[in-house]
């Protein structure tokens, strides 16, 4: 096995067997309650601030947090975005496009002060995310992205300094900006690209880091690469268009994005020192880093080995890849008591992306997940509700079914006497969709397998019917609605509030029955790995805004036609339908391919934990009728025990 110096790879100064690491933590909480309890607070919270006052990265996450807010005051705050030129002028110039060049350029001279102080923050952050990189030497391949964050801070700089002198939109300096600003941006996406480089080779190999949406380095470094991508394309756009200078906002975007990967940042520096200690591992509890044993891989490894910039020509440069764990190779068959193809019981690991999609892999697994695939009921309720709120979307976006049989000028001052504005072809198709709304609540409730119709888990499903069975009601009304004030116009809003709040509560009730149901192993649970958890979070949201929305058209039935807050629970509908897709093919290992909890070269089946039995297949069935009998059959089942016990004894 290859070994690699833990203090040339880690920012920490720490010894190896620090219990304070989140990767070595040996104890292991129950839930968040347990967690925060006053004595593991008072334990933890000096020991971690300790640390975060010695954290440089921790320094430098903080001053670039401050240097993307200040972005984001400039491109909001209406005292930066207030311009000295007069806008008429330039408006009445915008007429004539024969001079679309000769415009003046619209200043604010207070952004511009700001923007040059921006600039040299930026320098100084570049600057500390060199110093925090500790014990590495300054010829190591990982500080190539930091020395051009330098030169790309330097270019904003430059292009900061000229700000002033831009007259014109097409002027020399204002073109020469653009040019500064486009070199600057392609640096900073080569930048970007080599940050992910240097955090491949150097994060910690260990549950819950990597490849995983629960990393905040993962997110973070997600968010930056995608803001200079949009930095690089606004840029390209003002070097093709400059007359667009001044109206073209994408660059807005890129700042928030910036903004949410400081954030980002920051929660990855207090991951390091500890301060999380309270959130699941992986979307466990009552599992510690420190006990989690794996036999394809040794947990945890500290990235790969140094390698210095003059090393180009060295064999271990061109071969690092080849310093991976070998891992145990396990046939894909059907055992008796445990299918190997089942994602909990998985034996095969693989060291990469590329390593599981070669032919011999997909050419036995993809059979097995179809024929799976063909079996299962759950997917079968996923499709359907998917063509569900697929269909919803077209009603909403497609310019056919928004054509109105009236004019909407006659409806711009809109009263109770007002006519309802109705496309009659839509109404044929909200009947159509509240009959397959209706199936697929059967069909989820067809879904349970090996459940009685008793079971507690069940009662969001009859709930779901009759949610289900409200909306095909307004449906059948919708035809016989006049004017915004009449009968069958507000007995349709009160009939789909009742509906919606009858959805909330039926989606509180699945978020309830999965917490009672799913299987507890590593990688399921409170993460954003898992789709369930991504899919239940996401109708529940839905269902809260449409509750919002059908509350405002009780109150304001004038604004029937108008708002449309219910469009956004539509969209966060088809987004939670496909993460249900997600679901059901996670389910089948349709997604052997893709990393354990951030980790390649785990397999599922061979990890032991000395704090938890994995996998667990949720919580003990409970019947309806036992909500009223538990305390009867706990006495009943320790009679039982006690007479069991004195037969044994005599």
């Amino acid at each position: 096995m290859f070994t690699v110096n833990r203090q040339a790879i880690t920012n920490v100064d720490d010894d190896e067997d620090d219990s304070t690491a989140p990767y070595r933590e040996r104890e292991a909480f129950k839930s968040l309650w347990d967690a925060l309890r006053w004595k593991h607070v008072r334990k933890r919270v000096p020991v971690c601030f300790n640390r975060t006052l010695h954290n440089r990265y921790m320094l430098a996450n903080l001053v670039y947090l401050s240097y993307t807010i200040a972005l984001l005051v400039i491109d909001f705050h209406p005292g930066f975005t207030a311009t000295s030129s007069d806008i008429s002028t330039s408006m009445e110039l915008s007429n004539d496009a024969g001079s679309t060049l000769d415009q003046p350029v619209i200043i604010n001279l207070h952004a511009n002060r700001l923007y040059i102080a921006l600039a040299g923050v930026n320098i100084l952050v570049a600057f500390l995310y060199v110093w925090a990189w500790r014990d590495r030497s300054w010829f190591d391949v990982v500080l190539i992205p930091e020395y051009l964050n330098h030169v790309q801070a330097a270019l904003y700089l430059w292009s900061a300094l000229w700000y002033p002198k831009q007259e014109t939109i097409g002027d020399y300096y204002a073109i020469a900006v653009h040019r500064i600003e486009l070199y600057a941006s392609c640096v900073e996406l080569c930048t970007a690209v080599g940050w992910m480089i240097s955090w491949y080779m150097t994060y910690t190999r260990t549950f819950g880091r990597g490849f995983t949406f629960d990393d905040p380095d993962t997110m973070g470094y997600l968010a930056t690469t995608t803001n200079t991508l949009l930095y690089f394309v606004y840029n390209i756009q003002m070097n093709i268009h400059p007359e667009q200078y001044g109206s073209n906002q994408l660059y807005i975007y890129a700042d928030v994005l910036g903004f949410i990967g400081s954030i980002y940042y920051i929660f990855a520096a207090l991951r390091d020192d500890k301060w999380l200690w309270f959130l699941p591992l992986a979307g466990q509890y009552a599992v510690a880093a420190g006990s989690v044993q794996v036999e394809t891989k040794t947990l945890p490894k500290y990235g790969l080995s140094n390698v210095l910039i003059t090393d180009e020509n060295d064999a271990s440069y061109c071969s690092y890849q080849s310093i991976m764990v070998t891992y145990q190779g396990a046939s894909v068959t059907i055992i008796d008591e445990k299918d190997s193809t089942s994602p909990i019981y998985e034996f095969e690991s693989f060291t990469s992306i590329t390593k599981a999609l070669q032919w011999k892999h997909v050419s036995v697994r993809v059979p097995i997940c179809l024929r799976k695939l063909l079996g299962s009921r759950y997917m079968l309720a996923n499709l359907v509700y998917l063509i569900y709120s697929t269909g919803i979307l077209i009603i909403n976006f497609h310019p056919s079914f928004n054509e109105k049989s009236i004019d909407t000028s006659q409806v711009l001052s809109k009263n109770l006497d007002s006519p309802v504005n109705i496309n009659p072809n839509v109404n044929g198709y909200y009947i159509g969709l509240g009959v397959l709304h209706l199936l697929s609540a059967f069909l989820y409730v067809w879904a349970w397998r090996d459940r009685s119709w008793f079971d507690i888990v069940m009662i969001p499903e009859y709930l779901n019917h009759i949610e289900a069975g409200l909306y095909l009601w307004s449906a059948f009304w919708y035809s016989r609605q006049d004017i915004l004030g009449g009968y069958y116009t507000l007995a349709v809003h009160k009939i789909e509030l009742v509906a919606t709040t009858i959805e909330l509560i039926a989606s509180f009730g699945w978020i309830m029955s999965w917490y009672m149901t799913y299987t507890r192993t590593l990688g399921r649970g409170f993460t954003l790995d898992d789709p369930d958890t991504i899919a239940y979070l996401t109708t529940t949201i839905s269902s809260l805004i449409y509750v919002v929305y059908n509350i405002q058209i009780n109150l304001y039935p004038e604004e029937y036609g108008r708002n449309m807050l219910y469009k956004y629970s539509d969209v966060l509908y088809f987004v939670g339908a496909w993460y249900y897709i997600f679901a059901g093919l996670r389910d089948e290992n349709c997604f052997w391919f893709l990393p354990l909890a951030g980790q390649y070269g785990v397999a599922a089946g061979r990890i032991r934990v000395e704090t938890k039995e994995l996998p667990k297949y949720g919580k003990s069935p409970i019947f309806i009728t036992d909500l009223c009998k538990r305390r009867l059959h706990a006495q009943f089942n320790n009679r039982n025990d006690l007479s069991m016990i004195n037969s044994t004894v005599a």
